[in-house]
Parts: structure tokens; sequence; C-alpha cells
């Protein structure tokens, strides 16, 4: 059943790919092609929330297990389960928002890479979702808004560098990608960090408005 929920996310996002890559070529009319790349855009998000909220629900699932567990029958205490999971909910939702999921989320970057490509941006009346929601580009580390963020070349998510550097050196080599329900579990490398310049335009964009 996991392969199967993730493999229909990743069919949705190729087929967004190539719908959105239809449009930019397609569709003359500019308010026409606004109205269709902002309700691709939607669905990508919507995507991305869902995927995030079951990352959350997975870890938390696992969390409540190990935290139930009666000393005796070795089984989880029914009793305090509901309540325990709730609370490991609330507390995984609170450390990684889903803001910051929604401003790392690789498929949505892909979206934007593709309407630079195609010089096309956005105007004050419909900027981008992603935008809209990413009120903070917290670094998945340290809990803090990155201002120097570097990408994961293997899992394209985005880190402080200072933060995960230092982490990579704590852990000798060791430290595994921290955001929650990433699929890649090999020990991070600083060769395997590169810049995030769309992330650095949005920071000082964002720091601009304030």
């Amino acid at each position: 059943m996991e392969v199967g929920f993730f493999g229909i996310l990743e069919n949705v996002y190729e087929q967004v790919n190539e719908s959105t890559t239809s449009v930019l070529e397609s569709v003359e009319d500019a308010n026409l092609k606004a109205k269709y790349l902002k309700e691709l855009e939607e669905i990508l998000v919507s995507c991305v929330t869902t995927q995030h909220k079951v990352a959350i629900t997975r870890q938390a699932v696992k969390e409540t297990i190990a935290r139930a567990q009666d000393e005796e029958t070795q089984e989880p205490d029914a009793n305090i389960y509901d309540d325990l999971l709730e609370e490991s909910i609330g507390e995984l939702e609170v450390d990684s928002p889903l803001e910051g999921a929604i401003a790392q989320a690789a498929s949505l970057k892909t979206f934007k890479d593709l309407l630079e490509q195609n010089n096309v941006s956005a105007n004050s009346d419909g900027d981008l979702v992603a935008t809209e929601c990413s009120n903070n580009f917290l670094d998945p580390i340290s809990k803090k808004r990155m201002t120097d963020p570097v990408r994961n070349k293997i899992c394209d998510h985005v880190y402080d560098r200072g933060s995960i550097t230092s982490m990579i050196s704590k852990s000798k080599n060791k430290f595994k990608c921290p955001a929650i329900g990433c699929a890649n579990r090999k020990p991070i490398k600083v060769s395997d960090l590169k810049e995030a310049p769309d992330v650095k335009r949005q920071l000082t964009l964002q720091k601009r408005r304030q």
C-alpha cells in the first residue's frame, strides 16, 4: 500500500510537469495560461500537503507505539495510545511545519524552474501558492530561518550551510537527511551539497518585504 501511495504521487508529479510544459508551449492567451498554471500548482501543493501529513502520521505512530508500550506485556497500552498519538502529531507538526515542506518540495521547485525557463513570472494578482505559504524558510536542523541555503543533490531537501556542515562533521559523516519522510537514508556528504539560488532568492525577496 505504501509503495502504491507514493507511486501515485510520483505519477501525479510527472503528469503535472508534462501538463505544465504543454501549457507553456501551446496556450497563447496569457490569462488562460496563468489560470491553468495556477491550477496545476494548486494540485502540486495539495499533493505535497498530503505527503507531508502522511509522513507526520507515520512517524507519530512509530513514536507512539514505543511510548505506549506496556513494560509487562510489551504491547501498546490502548488506554493511552490515542492521547499519545495526538500529542506526537502535534509536536511533529510544530517541529516540521507544512510551510517548510512546501518551500522545499522538489516538485514545486521543478515547476518554478519550468516557469523561469519559459520567462513566466508571478505578478501581484497571481503569486505562486508556494510563495504565499512560505512565511518561514526554516532550516530543518536548527529550526531557524536559513541564511545560506544549500540543496542536497540526492533528495533535493534544503538546509542552512552552517547547520548541515556542522552536523556532518560532528557525526563523522554519519548524519542522514533530517527531513521527515525523506526516502534518502544514506549519510550526507559535503559533496552531496550544492547551491540553492532559488531559495536564496526567495529569502532575499522576503527580507525586502519586511
